[in-house]
């Protein structure tokens, strides 16, 4: 689980472009939603909690649980997709809380989250909460071991996310909320089957070369060096950072 949160701010959900409210109108294109043609205030206004995860029947799943959670009046299997108009996303409503696919890989995850920013800020949103939810592998974890993320790492092992922005490569920080990470820590001490720990969370831009995965197409030789060397980089790697750690794409 990966954790930001605006929570304690009490101020709208901010956007770092101030042209997005010079606009006539702005339109979130891969949501099927804009500023014009919803009443965004209206339909997300009251959002506490945004989850999000690859997986578009996952995330529907989760909405349904959620619904029940929260003894929501309706049936539970009759949640509708928001983004029913397009088919890059999924987006469910319950209550406070917003459940949304994000695909799989970071171009995909970059563009919902571009979009999401702008729809929480348009809808007047305060005090979000938003969580990445899903599954990664594990170095120094039994399975099925719930990690949540205290830091997200790029490829290089570095609090970072490197964007290129005209030509120039961009560093920004991903920072998380430690408080929100302790607060989830602490709420599985009150489950039995489900092991948590706090963790690190390497996250590359390919699933197969970018993790050093030896079943890839054949970009590199499989020889007994190579997996010598993918072996290296994930125990050299781990020894340095704060144990245990996850790997996502």
């Amino acid at each position: 689980c990966i954790c930001y949160s605006a929570k304690g701010n009490k101020q709208l959900v901010q956007v770092k472009n101030p042209y997005l409210d010079t606009m006539e109108e702005d339109i979130l294109y891969h949501f099927s939603l804009g500023t014009k043609t919803h009443n965004l205030p209206e339909m997300f206004g009251d959002i506490k909690f945004v989850c999000v995860g690859g997986s578009s029947n996952r995330m529907k799943a989760f909405a349904q649980f959620i619904h029940q959670e929260l003894e929501m009046p309706g049936n539970p299997e009759e949640v509708s997709d928001i983004c029913e108009a397009t088919d890059r996303y999924c987006m469910y409503k319950v209550g406070p809380v917003l459940s949304m696919s994000h695909g799989m890989g970071v171009p995909s995850i970059s563009i919902m989250l571009h979009e999401l920013i702008k729809l929480l800020h348009h809808a007047q949103c305060r005090d979000v909460v938003l969580f990445r939810l899903g599954t990664s592998g594990g170095v120094g974890l039994a399975p099925g071991t719930v990690v949540v993320t205290d830091k997200a790492v790029d490829y290089s092992f570095l609090a970072q996310f490197e964007q290129v922005v005209l030509g120039k490569v961009v560093t920004r920080s991903t920072e998380l909320d430690e408080e929100v990470a302790n607060e989830l820590l602490q709420c599985s001490s009150e489950l039995q089957n489900f092991p948590t720990v706090i963790g690190n969370t390497l996250c590359t831009h390919d699933f197969y070369e970018g993790k050093h995965r030896v079943l890839c197409s054949g970009c590199f030789r499989l020889e007994a060096s190579t997996r010598k060397s993918c072996s290296s980089y994930l125990l050299v790697r781990w020894e340095a950072l704060i144990n245990p750690w996850s790997f996502f794409l």
